[in-house]
């Protein structure tokens, strides 16, 4: 069986540091006007996941690693 030749993947620039510290600030304006409109007792919204959308909130935390 033939060996692969492995390719490196080419990847662009990196984020400079300025945009990233942008984007951080859009992030947290925008869960700090989100967050008070979410009104935590209602049902998640999604059929198969039968939350609270705060019990959801906290669920889907483990996507965040």
């Amino acid at each position: 069986m033939p060996l692969r030749t492995l390719r490196i993947r080419q990847f662009g620039e990196p984020y400079k540091k300025e945009t990233v510290l942008e984007y951080l600030a859009f992030c947290q304006q925008h869960v700090a006007e989100r967050v008070p409109q979410l009104k935590l007792e209602a049902e998640s919204g999604i059929d198969w996941l039968p939350f609270s959308k705060l019990e959801l909130q906290i669920y889907t935390i483990r996507h965040i690693q």
